[in-house]
C-alpha cells in the first residue's frame, strides 16, 4: 500500500513537472512572437506567419459566437457590445462590417446529412426501423 502511495505521488510529480516545463517553453514562444510579430527580418518568418493566421481564425471565430447571441467585440478595446453596432460605445473606433459567410458555410458541410427522421417527432430513425425510439411511432 506505502508503494502504491509513492507510486502514485511519483507520477503526479512527473505530470506536474512535464507540465512546468511545457508552460515554460510555452511562455518563451509567447513572448518571442510578441517581440518578433512584426519584425519582417525575425527567425521562424513562416512560424510568425502561422501564428498570425490562427490568431485571425481564432478571433473571428469568437466573433461568429458572440454574433449568434447578438453581440460582437470592438476590434480596438475588446469590449462587448450589440452586433449592430457601427462604433465602439466604449472607445468610439469605427467598426467594420464582419463576414462571417464562409463559417457558415464551414458549418453547413460539417452537419451531418439526416435522410430519415421520425415524421411526428423529428428524430433521426435507422433505415428499417418500425418504430421510432423517441416517441414509438409507427413508421412502417
Amino acid at each position: 500500500m506505502i508503494q502504491n502511495n509513492i507510486a502514485a505521488k511519483v507520477n503526479e510529480n512527473c505530470r506536474l513537472a512535464d507540465e512546468e516545463v511545457e508552460a515554460a517553453i510555452s511562455a518563451l514562444g509567447l513572448k518571442y512572437y510578441n517581440e518578433n510579430r512584426n519584425n519582417p527580418e525575425a527567425k521562424y518568418p513562416e512560424d510568425i506567419d502561422a501564428i498570425k493566421k490562427l490568431k485571425a481564425k481564432s478571433y473571428m471565430w469568437n466573433q461568429y459566437r458572440l454574433s449568434l447571441d447578438g453581440k460582437r467585440m470592438c476590434e480596438k478595446c475588446k469590449a462587448t457590445i450589440t452586433s449592430d453596432s457601427l462604433f465602439c460605445n466604449k472607445c468610439g473606433t469605427s467598426l467594420k462590417e464582419l463576414d462571417f459567410s464562409s463559417f457558415e458555410a464551414e458549418l453547413q458541410s460539417a452537419a451531418p446529412a439526416v435522410e430519415n427522421v421520425c415524421p411526428q417527432c423529428g428524430t433521426p430513425v435507422e433505415d428499417g426501423a418500425l418504430f421510432c425510439e423517441t416517441c414509438g411511432m409507427r413508421l412502417a
